[in-house]
């Protein structure tokens, strides 16, 4: 006698019941992975973070650069990558790129307050852009003649 009829249940019941906890079964499956994936992301970036502050406190800006542009090449979403790459590249002369990469960072990082670094990041590159202009200015402006010279 099979069991779902001692116990007065249809076969179909049953096997409704197996698969229903097999599916369950999938899913929980599926949820520790998820977790485990998530887990490992999180240690990755607090990892890249420590490498990085380490690097930027050295003065080793060439290494930060090479390495969040590696990072932001595999994991374009990565804000750890965009905040770094943007702190290095305004502290070696180059706001203006420095700029993107930094205003990524609160789309990307929920919470993540950039609003001072990204305020000085723009004085400090309006600034050099200013300057380029002067400078091609004063390139462009007529020579200056002597006093002597009529």
């Amino acid at each position: 006698m099979p069991a779902s009829a001692a116990l007065g249940l249809p076969s179909w019941f049953l096997f409704a019941v197996v698969a229903l906890l097999a599916v369950i079964a999938v899913a929980a499956v599926i949820a520790l992975l998820l977790l485990w994936s998530v887990a490992q992301q999180l240690e990755q970036r607090a990892s890249l973070s420590d490498k990085l502050q380490v690097l930027m406190d050295k003065g080793d800006l060439e290494a930060v650069i090479k390495q969040c542009k590696e990072r932001l090449s595999l994991f374009p979403e990565d804000a750890t990558a965009h905040y770094y790459l943007g702190f290095a590249l305004h502290q070696d002369g180059q706001s203006r790129l420095a700029l993107g990469h930094l205003k990524r960072v609160p789309e990307l990082q929920a919470g993540w307050d950039v609003s001072a670094l990204l305020g000085a990041v723009e004085r400090a590159a309006a600034s050099m852009e200013k300057q380029a202009d002067l400078r091609l200015v004063k390139d462009q402006a007529p020579p200056q003649r002597e006093r002597g010279d009529a």
